[in-house]
């Protein structure tokens, strides 16, 4: 996974999957888990999913958990789903600059499909 460094909110730690939207356009359907046996420094991860740096959705998940998502995609686009593991939740946005990043071990999509 790429890690990238051009945005202020990602992080070195940040990790990055790429996906290629089809030609016409569709949803995506997602699962994010973070599994809770691996060892990692708690907090809470942070899944965005964007394209062209603009957010097409962006969620939470704690560690032990699975959360379903289905996303509309425009057509022909580069998709980008990033992990961040944060300290905890944001209160706001102002609150996020405040939080410290973590090492997003365990933190994965599984099986994105396209409908």
């Amino acid at each position: 996974m790429a890690t990238n460094k051009n945005e202020n909110e990602y992080s070195e730690k940040s990790s990055n999957v790429w996906f290629f939207a089809p030609k016409t356009e569709g949803t995506l359907k997602l699962k994010a888990g973070w599994v809770g046996n691996v060892p990692n420094s708690g907090g809470v991860g942070r899944v965005t999913i964007s394209r062209w740096r603009q957010t097409l959705d962006q969620f939470y998940v704690k560690q032990g958990e699975i959360v379903e998502r289905t996303i509309d995609v425009p057509s022909g686009d580069n998709i980008i789903i990033q992990f961040l593991v944060l300290e905890r939740e944001p209160a706001d946005l102002g609150d996020l600059v405040k939080i410290k990043t973590l090492p997003s071990n365990g933190l994965a999509v599984l099986n994105p499909m396209w409908e």
